[in-house]
């Protein structure tokens, strides 16, 4: 046996198809996609009717933006990352470790009380 192949840990494709929905999204994932295209899509209807009703090109295309940035940004959040389950998860943790800091004591090494101890020993020696 080679030394890398102990490290290995083979999981099957489905273990967590029984977790969420089509094997990718679970309800907050979901819930974003379903409101952010919801609200592009009316979002974009309306402003829409709005420029042709005021004859602006600029008024089509700024709203077209607006809403291809909306439903851009709910994909990239419920996009597969690895090691998280995707990035609104991977922003979360990332967003805890930030405001929830954490304050290890340290059992290490005195060094400067080992200095020291080393010197008192060296001067008891002569």
């Amino acid at each position: 046996m080679n030394e890398d192949d102990r490290f290995y840990y083979i999981i099957p494709d489905n273990f967590k198809q029984g977790r969420y929905i089509m094997s990718r999204y679970n309800k907050l994932d979901l819930m974003i996609l379903l409101a952010g295209c919801g609200i592009s899509i009316l979002l974009f209807l309306n402003l829409t009717q709005l420029g042709i009703n005021l004859g602006q090109i600029s008024v089509i295309v700024a709203t077209l933006l607006i809403c291809i940035i909306i439903i851009y940004t709910c994909f990239l959040l419920t996009m597969n990352v690895p090691f998280y389950h995707n990035a609104l998860g991977k922003l979360q943790r990332y967003i805890y470790f930030r405001t929830h800091p954490q304050i290890y004591i340290s059992k290490g090494v005195d060094y400067y009380t080992y200095e020291h101890q080393e010197e008192r020993e060296e001067a008891s020696e002569s």
